[in-house]
């Protein structure tokens, strides 16, 4: 359709609509995790779109594929959170069939039920039950089709074990030291025009934080109620983590090493955005919560947004580095 309708560019422009879209729908997903709080929900969608750990979002290849699966797989923990569970497997079937380990992650949604204790244990257990039952069904469907990479995955089972535990490990931590070293690697290579670009996002996401109301007054807030919310969020905390180490439990197509950083093996981290997403939202929630007066709490998310604006930078880096890369080509 958008190569009959205007070639490559449309084609750029659908990618475009598809990125938007999956914004949106995280968005919606963190509003409906945490209600009432727009600094959770706001500070998380802006690190699902700048995620600097995958810098492919935005190539065509990408995008009509692994940004596709985190279309189906946010749709389908909509549908879940909403109690539409049949719809929820529906869509995350469709996930599966365009790149497993975002379905992996799906195996940890009923986690950010946080306050729903009601059956939890059996809830957890029958989804379990579903999920494995779709993949187990996928993959001996895939192996009577000759495929050749589930033959692989049977004839070398102790290595695919091996990448699996290597994944859960060598993962989160490469997503957690490239977050940190992010500002100072932009520090380090920023010219002038990198400069302009930061300052720009630094004021477009200080805009968005205002715009969506996130100066909540807080002295109406009791001492219980925010050892509450500090709970619920620890608790999340961990489910983030745990959505991170379920990104790299299945390494059927993730053939590239889950430590690479840079250039176009950094899809190997695509479904991670959504654990590390919720991660930095709930980490900025808390700390700007930890402040009463909201001059303070202004300048708490101050911090926050010079944190996204170096990111924001460094994905500008990272695609001129591509133009630049195309040309020498």
């Amino acid at each position: 359709l958008a190569m009959k309708t205007g070639g490559v560019p449309m084609l750029y422009i659908f990618s475009f609509l598809i990125l938007s879209l999956n914004a949106f729908l995280f968005y919606k997903l963190l509003k409906k995790i945490k209600p009432g709080s727009e600094i959770f929900a706001v500070s998380g969608a802006l690190m699902f779109i700048l995620f600097p750990a995958n810098t492919t979002k935005i190539l065509l290849t990408y995008s009509f594929t692994m940004q596709l699966a985190l279309t189906f797989f946010i749709a389908a923990c909509l549908f879940y959170l909403s109690e539409r569970k049949v719809l929820s497997y529906i869509f995350i079937l469709f996930s599966l069939f365009l790149y497993e380990p975002v379905f992996m992650v799906f195996f940890g949604i009923p986690l950010l039920k946080i306050r729903n204790t009601e059956n939890r244990g059996r809830a957890f257990l029958k989804h379990t039950g579903i999920m494995l039952s779709i993949l187990i069904i996928t993959f001996i469907v895939r192996k009577m089709m000759g495929e050749a990479r589930i033959s692989g995955m049977l004839n070398n089972f102790p290595g695919f074990a091996k990448d699996i535990f290597s994944g859960i490990v060598s993962g989160p931590l490469t997503i957690f030291k490239n977050l940190a070293r992010t500002p100072f690697t932009v520090f380090r290579e920023m010219n002038s025009a990198d400069i302009v670009f930061m300052a720009a996002g630094f004021v477009l996401i200080m805009v968005t934080f205002y715009l969506t109301n996130t100066k909540t007054k807080t002295e109406n807030i009791s001492y219980t109620s925010r050892n509450i919310t500090l709970t619920d969020s620890v608790k999340m905390i961990l489910v983030s983590v745990i959505l991170i180490m379920l990104s790299y439990t299945i390494p059927l197509m993730q053939n590239y090493p889950v430590t690479i950083e840079y250039g176009r093996m950094s899809s190997v981290h695509t479904a991670a955005v959504t654990g590390s997403s919720l991660l930095f939202g709930m980490i900025c929630d808390l700390f700007v919560n930890s402040f009463r007066k909201n001059i303070i709490r202004t300048f708490a998310l101050a911090v926050i947004s010079i944190n996204l604006s170096f990111i924001f930078a460094y994905n500008v880096i990272i695609q001129n580095d591509f133009a630049r890369s195309r040309e020498i080509q």
